[in-house]
């Protein structure tokens, strides 16, 4: 398990990331509480997207719980 934290305009993003060889360990994996809305096909959070965000959309997807 990866757990990165943000800081500027991503403050109070945390990212937490779960890999194994095994299908199985991922999916048996219990997230802890903090981690709130899955995001793993969200494009936006994908490669390179975060490190090119502005304020305006953070904001915007902040208030939908994304």
């Amino acid at each position: 398990v990866a757990v990165d934290v943000f800081a500027g305009a991503l403050k109070g993003l945390a990212l937490c990331e779960v890999a194994s060889t095994e299908e199985s360990d991922v999916v048996a994996f219990i997230p802890p509480s903090w981690a709130r809305v899955e995001v793993t096909s969200d494009a936006f959070f994908a490669g390179g997207t975060l490190a090119y965000a502005i304020d305006r959309i953070l904001r915007h997807r902040r208030l939908r719980g994304v």
